[in-house]
């Protein structure tokens, strides 16, 4: 996995959604992106009320089989419009906590969460040698990049197929944010730093 030694940036608004300065091999999709998170309401069940409350375009990524009985504690795929209420309060209180995981990506919100549900719910080894169907976070931002980084070239393609971008928070102190992309079955990483918005100063 690629990473420049030299890290741009920007605050986490224009990086989420405007086009952020990019290194010389990537490769611009032609269409609008569209930004979206994957946030973990088992770790902050004010994700489903606020959900509920403030109505945005939403999913749950969990299977249809269980998605109702764990509703309140699901991840969930999230359509992010700039400063919209939902936005502002997800950006504000759930950034930082290993609460969140941003995709870009030119296809709607149905299509992304169908490709996504494929990877939460997975079979894990047991000790008799057999395997148990589980859960697995990895949209958890501590998670993900050590995955993606174990999985081989077939099936990085197969992950990014639909996604342009995957961003994640890339330190304890919150004060950057890592993209991830694929080039030829090839993860390549731009880590940015953060930046606070300037205020204006009347007078």
């Amino acid at each position: 996995m690629e990473a420049l030694t030299e890290p741009p940036t920007g605050t986490l608004r224009e990086l989420l959604f405007t086009p952020p300065a990019m290194p010389d091999h990537y490769q611009p999709v032609e269409g609008e992106l569209h930004t979206y998170a994957i946030a973990n309401g088992a770790g902050s069940e004010q994700i489903h009320v606020n959900l509920l409350v403030d109505e945005p375009q939403h999913r749950n990524l969990f299977p249809a089989d269980v998605a109702e009985e764990l509703e309140s504690v699901s991840p969930w795929l999230i359509r992010l419009i700039p400063e919209e209420p939902f936005t502002e309060w997800l950006l504000e209180h759930c950034f930082g906590k290993r609460l969140l995981l941003f995709i870009q990506s030119l296809h709607d919100i149905d299509t992304l969460a169908a490709h996504l549900r494929n990877y939460t719910r997975i079979e894990f080894p047991d000790q008799q040698g057999g395997f148990q169907p589980g859960f697995f976070s990895f949209y958890d931002p501590s998670i993900f990049p050590v995955w993606a980084g174990s999985l081989n070239r077939n099936e990085v393609f197969k992950l990014h197929d639909p996604i342009s971008n995957f961003w994640y928070e890339s330190n304890p102190s919150n004060q950057r944010l890592s993209m991830l992309y694929a080039s030829h079955g090839k993860w390549r990483r731009v880590t940015y730093h953060l930046t606070q918005p300037k205020t204006e100063v009347n007078g």
